[in-house]
């Protein structure tokens, strides 16, 4: 985020044009605001994932907790069927 910031800064004060979609894969110090902007949101999907999976397997008052790995598991179930 911190880099994301110096960034902006950079665009708005050394380039005419500020910050535009063409100027945001410009690399300043080794790091360019699309790679900040598709890394913050890698970091928004894998927590949002996990916060999921945490959610479904870690036991509260509300409802009954899945084993670790439940979503490893088929959903196919054998029936006895007397025929």
């Amino acid at each position: 985020m911190n880099q994301m910031v110096k960034q902006i800064f950079f665009y708005n004060y050394q380039t005419a044009e500020g910050l535009t979609f063409e100027t945001g894969s410009m690399e300043y110090e080794g790091y360019s605001f699309k790679g900040g902007l598709l890394f913050m949101l890698g970091n928004v999907i894998f927590w949002g994932v996990l916060g999921i999976y945490l959610d479904q397997v870690i036991p509260s008052k509300f409802g009954i907790a899945k084993p670790w790995n439940f979503c490893c598991k088929s959903n196919k179930r054998t029936s006895l069927v007397n025929e």
